[in-house]
């Protein structure tokens, strides 16, 4: 499997968690920009609901099941992470819903 690598700029959507019922689909994600990597971690800058610009640094083993279309990362977080208090807030102030139903 080719490994995927996060760039700055690139533009990232971190899946937080999908939901099924009958015909309709939940996903909740974080969509945001790299604005800086290191060897052990990823910067993200994010918008709030209100448009305040938000920034967290996560690892990057942390982000899993990474595929990339056109210049956008699709990852999720390991089931072994746990959020510090800043990036708890981060997840919920900049986090995003979409529900699609057939």
């Amino acid at each position: 499997m080719k490994k995927i690598t996060i760039c700055f700029g690139d533009a990232i959507n971190i899946q937080l968690g999908v939901a099924t019922a009958h015909c309709a689909i939940g996903i909740t994600a974080i969509q945001g920009t790299v604005t800086d990597v290191s060897a052990k971690g990823v910067q993200i800058t994010a918008y709030t609901r209100n448009d305040k610009p938000m920034t967290t640094w996560l690892p990057l083993r942390a982000l899993i099941k990474r595929s990339r279309q056109g210049g956008t990362i699709y990852t999720q977080l390991s089931p072994w992470f746990t959020p510090g208090t800043w990036q708890h807030r981060f997840m919920i102030c900049c986090q995003t819903s979409s529900m699609i139903s057939a």
